[in-house]
C-alpha cells in the first residue's frame, strides 16, 4: 500500500520519513483491508519553538479514521519521532477496534504455532 506523506514547514527529515514508512507497513500487516494511508506532519508558525502536529488519516473497507498527535513546546527531533509513533499506535488501536466490530480476522506480526497433525482413526 503506498503511503502519502505531506511535510509542511518541516523540511527534509529522513528519520521521520523512514519511521512513517515502517509504521505504515505494520498497519497494513494488521489490517489487510487497508486502502489508503495519508500522514501529515506540520510545524506551527510560532518561530523556532513551535510544536509539531502529526495527523494520520487511514481508510479501510467501510471506515475512514483520523488520529492527531502534537508535541509540546520547544520540540526536538526526538519529540517529533515520538509523536509519529504515538499517532500510528493510536491508528493501529482504532483499526483493531474497527476490525473487531466488523468481525474480521486479525493478522498478527508474529507467526502462530503450527497445529498438530490430525490422526486418522481406523474403522473397526
Amino acid at each position: 500500500m503506498p503511503v502519502q506523506t505531506t511535510l509542511r514547514r518541516v523540511g527534509d527529515w529522513p528519520d521521520a520519513l523512514e519511521l512513517i514508512e515502517s509504521q505504515a507497513d505494520q498497519l497494513s500487516e494488521v489490517c489487510p483491508d487497508l486502502v489508503r494511508c495519508h500522514v501529515v506532519v506540520d510545524r506551527g508558525r510560532r518561530g523556532r519553538h513551535s510544536r509539531y502536529d502529526v495527523r494520520v488519516l487511514v481508510t479501510a473497507a467501510g471506515a475512514c479514521m483520523s488520529v492527531e498527535r502534537a508535541t509540546g513546546r520547544g520540540a526536538r527531533s526526538a519529540d517529533l519521532l515520538a509523536a509519529i509513533a504515538d499517532a500510528f499506535d493510536a491508528s493501529r488501536r482504532m483499526l483493531v477496534e474497527h476490525m473487531d466490530r466488523r468481525g474480521s480476522v486479525r493478522r498478527f506480526a508474529f507467526p502462530l504455532p503450527a497445529l498438530p497433525p490430525t490422526s486418522t482413526c481406523a474403522s473397526v
